[in-house]
């Protein structure tokens, strides 16, 4: 055997400490493992490029969804509108949602969450559209109804869209790793969370300028989202076989966790859209400590949707959950009209 020189001595310790090897002298690079037995096997995460773009695409959203509630309560505030008579302009955009969820769910598992993500963004764009001949010298019932047909479509817009931002993460996840789960959807709702509140003051400042301005510059937005979702993303992700991808797989209690978790979606969601006037400080406490623990019981229940939802009918599960969310958002809405009158 021929002598190793010491040039040949530092170009192999560093190769060892780039690709560090196991017991059986088989590198470990990233994209393997070592099994309990020492084997290594070949493990490479999927790739995250649908993450990426989904997630670009849903947050763009996000701050537009927020910002549309905002621009029309302001404005309608401004027409003297009262507090129920805002909260029936919010009974379709909620109401649509209940019935979206369930159809999305079945339209992601058919056609794939690339179809349900862009129909989605189409029809927040259409929404706004709607809301650029709001005119002021409209009767308030003539207003109503208008606003209300209007809001409707982008609450239509809110559940095609959410069903994609939620189900990409489990699609990219291999099943097994719930770390890395977990750390995909908190990361999602927590931006998502934190974006809605952007686009709640973004909504509210702009208005407060111009109520087209407002209308314009959301819709910029969403035009700036349509390019990654439409050239992006493969149109077969998260598509489930025939035989998972009906309304009849979505009424299949079968699946406890999930069953459990939507009921408390729907009364945690049901809560939060409760609002009750008088004693402000006391008011914003309880607000500010409500949002602290909502936060993290949001991420928590964005994860444990995904976690428990079969693979191979992620879009359905997830489309039957966040239709719970939305009927509670419903009984929130109108329930606070109601008790602030």
């Amino acid at each position: 055997m021929a002598p190793v020189t010491a040039d040949q001595s530092i170009k192999q310790s560093h190769s060892t400490l780039n690709n560090p090897v196991n017991e059986n002298d088989v590198p470990i690079t990233l994209a393997t493992k070592e099994t309990e037995s020492g084997a290594v096997t070949n493990d490479a995460d999927p790739s995250l490029k649908p993450f990426y773009i989904i997630t670009t695409c849903y947050l763009l959203f996000t701050i537009t969804d927020g910002a549309i509630r905002m621009i029309i309560l302001l404005f309608a505030y401004s027409q003297s509108f009262s507090a129920m008579e805002v909260a029936i302009t919010f009974t379709l955009y909620e109401l649509a949602g209940v019935f979206t969820n369930l159809g999305a769910g079945v339209a992601g598992a058919r056609w794939g969450i690339k179809a349900t993500l862009v129909v989605g963004l189409c029809l927040q764009l259409f929404s706004y559209g709607l809301l650029f001949a709001w005119n002021e010298d409209w009767e308030k019932t003539t207003a109503i109804i208008y606003v209300t047909f209007a809001s409707m479509f982008g609450g239509i817009a809110k559940d095609l869209t959410k069903l994609g931002g939620k189900t990409v993460t489990k699609l990219v996840t291999k099943d097994g790793q719930k770390t890395r789960l977990f750390k995909l959807v908190s990361i999602l709702t927590g931006m998502k969370n934190s974006l809605k509140g952007v686009g709640y003051f973004l909504g509210s400042a702009l208005v407060a300028v111009n109520y087209y301005l407002a209308l314009g510059v959301m819709m910029s937005l969403i035009v700036a989202a349509l390019p990654f979702a439409v050239l992006g993303l493969d149109k077969g992700l998260g598509t489930a076989k025939k035989s998972n991808a009906n309304f009849k797989e979505i009424f299949k209690l079968n699946n406890r966790n999930l069953n459990y978790l939507s009921l408390a979606r729907m009364f945690l969601f049901a809560f939060t859209d409760y609002n009750r006037g008088g004693m402000t400080a006391w008011i914003i406490s309880i607000i500010v400590f409500f949002a602290v623990v909502f936060a993290v019981n949001s991420s928590i229940h964005s994860y444990l949707v995904v976690k428990y939802a079969k693979r191979e009918k992620v879009a359905v599960s997830v489309g039957f959950y966040y239709m719970s969310n939305a009927a509670g958002r419903l009984v929130g809405t109108l329930g606070s009209g109601v008790l602030y009158r």
